[in-house]
């Protein structure tokens, strides 16, 4: 019987033993998995905090991104009202381009009886001619006919003969077209017959009024660059 109970004994002590070389490992292994855990659990923070500065960085390129499509969209805005007042200027410009042409017209015909009548000056009808083509990019700002004295019956004619005097005003800012003639004695605002204030052509001329044939007939006396 102890024999028996002797085998026993040393049968639980080298299970017991074994428990403990067990344990040990046991320990061993759970210290390793511990520290494992806790490196997985630093890295697990860095990529949190990694994470957090990325969502960070991508909240500022966001709103970097609207803010950039936002200047883009107001520069285009601006560029588009640009676009409307150069096209309104050129609009204007064009109406008043048309208005010039279609006063020049008006007028096309008394001006070439005043060249005809200066035919002989050549030198009078280069400075008349000067003084049109400079001034002219100033833009004339008004036309003005007015009676020079009182008609004259002819009896022997049976006519009636009246002067005029052709006023031709330009554009008080003429500097800015660079003409010698159009660069001297401007002041504004723009005021026509009787109170000028701007340089201006006047043309005197004769119109003969024909009572039996009841027809016109005009004549250049003389003109005079005021300025």
């Amino acid at each position: 019987q102890y024999s028996n109970v002797n085998s026993s004994y040393q049968s639980l002590k080298t299970s017991f033993e074994t428990l403990e070389s067990q344990k040990d490992s046991l320990l061993l292994e759970k210290d390793s998995l511990t520290s494992q855990i806790n490196t997985l659990n630093s890295k697990v923070t860095d990529l949190e905090s990694e994470n957090s500065q990325l969502s960070s960085q991508v909240t500022d390129l966001e709103k970097d991104l609207d803010d950039a499509k936002k200047e883009k969209e107001d520069a285009l805005k601006e560029k588009d009202t640009e676009i409307e007042d150069l096209n309104a200027e050129i609009a204007s410009l064009n109406n008043s381009i048309e208005r010039y042409e279609a006063w020049i017209e008006q007028y096309k015909a008394t001006i070439d009886a005043l060249n005809e009548q200066l035919g002989e000056t050549t030198e009078e009808m280069s400075d008349l001619e000067d003084i049109l083509a400079q001034c002219i990019g100033c833009g004339i700002c008004c036309v003005d006919i007015e009676a020079y004295g009182d008609p004259v019956y002819d009896g022997g004619t049976n006519s009636t003969t009246q002067l005029y005097d052709l006023y031709i005003c330009f554009d008080t800012e003429c500097t800015t077209c660079g003409g010698s003639y159009c660069s001297t004695s401007c002041c504004g605002p723009c005021s026509c017959y009787p109170y000028f204030c701007c340089p201006y052509i006047r043309i005197r001329f004769k119109v003969v009024y024909d009572l039996d044939t009841d027809t016109f007939s005009e004549t250049v006396l003389s003109w005079y660059w005021y300025h």
